[in-house]
């Protein structure tokens, strides 16, 4: 059989073929998997605030002192004002979650730099952005 033109030797078109599409699939491949673990796995601390009530204890009055006040003084001393002080408890929330709340203005971010709610409990929630 002799050679013509047509039949020289060819490079197998799969060759190149997989040295173009496996680069793609790899990339492909790691785009979902950082899409998957975004979703699921990956969690951002927000901050909630709490208000914690509490009445410091009355001060320690000798018996001869308790004598010169009066009787609301007494009272007054005895039954102090609750001092209420605001704690911010971490909570972990799913990023998606984040990133929902962050487009209907859910959160601000405090000047430490700590993200947290923008409202509180029992607070009407906006459905879309305020603006």
């Amino acid at each position: 059989m002799e050679k013509t033109k047509h039949s020289a030797h060819i490079p197998h078109p799969n060759i190149s073929y997989r040295f173009r599409v496996i680069p793609v699939a790899i990339l492909l491949i790691l785009g979902v998997a950082f899409i998957v673990y975004a979703a699921t796995l990956n969690r951002i601390t927000i901050h909630t605030e709490s208000k914690i009530e509490f009445k410091p204890p009355p001060p320690e009055m000798s018996p001869e002192e308790m004598d010169n006040l009066s009787e609301e003084e007494v009272r007054a001393l005895l039954n102090p004002d609750a001092i209420v002080e605001i704690e911010l408890q971490p909570a972990e929330e799913p990023e998606p979650v984040v990133v929902r709340g962050v487009t209907i203005g859910m959160f601000e971010v405090l000047p430490s730099g700590k993200i947290k709610y923008a409202f509180t409990k029992g607070e009407e929630i906006p459905e879309a952005c305020p603006t």
